[in-house]
């Protein structure tokens, strides 16, 4: 058997929530209000506490949806066509002298 640290975690949804009724801290005296009200104080924490997490986990599913659209619409449009971003700098570039493709010096006079 594998070594009890190498076991899954359970997800927060498996384990269920603690029942109030059989807690030993809550009275089961009708008298006791305190203890009555305490217990229901803590019951509704817990149901935020469980409400508060799966709307989390609803938010970021839907969040990442929206930015997983984004991003292909994205690439649906992207472009790899040569473009031109300053027309000088190609005048320029075609005026200038090239050998097999490449740029090279102008050619001085030649000294006799």
């Amino acid at each position: 058997p594998p070594h009890p640290c190498l076991l899954p975690l359970p997800s927060p949804r498996a384990i269920p929530p603690a029942d109030t009724a059989s807690s030993s801290s809550v009275s089961t005296d009708p008298g006791d209000t305190a203890s009555s009200e305490y217990a229901a104080q803590v019951n509704r924490q817990e149901e935020m506490q469980l409400d508060s997490y799966s709307m989390k986990t609803k938010r970021d599913a839907t969040r990442r949806a929206l930015a997983l659209s984004k991003f292909r619409e994205k690439r649906k449009n992207l472009s790899f066509e040569k473009k031109v971003r300053y027309v000088s700098r190609k005048k320029l570039a075609e005026n200038r002298p090239r050998v097999r493709g490449q740029f090279v010096k102008r050619n001085l006079p030649a000294m006799e």
